[in-house]
């Protein structure tokens, strides 16, 4: 079992034993800012955890999570949400094998790039199709289906050389003035 796997398991056991139901919305504004913070104390290090496992569907269950919560509604609704992620963690990680599937770079393309192009504001072109491409890329990478990367890649490179105003992506690598 991988150390982030082990950490992960530790916290999520802490999570669900955290004392939460002992500070509701009624109560001083200070204990709530203490059991929010003390949740989050536990949430953050346990998302950074589940990340470093490298399971593509842990990873997007846990980077949907809102992580920035004030309040101590936020902190029953994180919970509640975060007791499916545990589940999924406790049940992948009982089988014998998991371990040795699970790869330790789940994104061939990486996330703030993708995140840059998704809030990129098209004036001529439509990059609708060319981000879900690089979505499906980083998802079969993350699963171990290179076969699928090449193809998707290929279709990547088809997408880019209208963006730079050429034909191939031959031109666009030409005009980037090589070293």
């Amino acid at each position: 079992m991988s150390s982030a796997l082990e950490r992960a398991l530790g916290l999520a056991s802490e999570i669900e034993e955290f004392p939460l139901g002992k500070c509701g919305p009624s109560d001083d504004p200070d204990m709530q800012t203490a059991y929010v913070y003390g949740l989050l104390d536990l949430v953050r290090p346990f998302a950074a955890a589940v990340k470093r496992i490298g399971d593509p569907d842990l990873s997007e269950q846990v980077s949907t999570l809102d992580l920035d919560i004030e309040f101590i509604t936020g902190a029953y609704t994180l919970k509640a949400d975060l007791q499916g992620v545990i589940d999924h963690l406790r049940e992948v990680s009982s089988d014998p094998t998991y371990g040795n599937s699970v790869k330790s770079n789940t994104a061939f393309l990486e996330p703030s790039v993708l995140t840059a192009l998704c809030q990129a504001k098209a004036t001529k072109f439509d990059c609708t199709k060319l981000v879900r491409f690089c979505e499906e890329l980083n998802d079969a990478y993350g699963r171990g289906n290179y076969l699928s990367c090449a193809l998707l890649i290929r279709a990547v490179m088809n997408h880019v050389p209208p963006v730079f105003g050429c034909r191939t992506f031959g031109e666009v690598c030409a005009q980037s003035g090589g070293a």
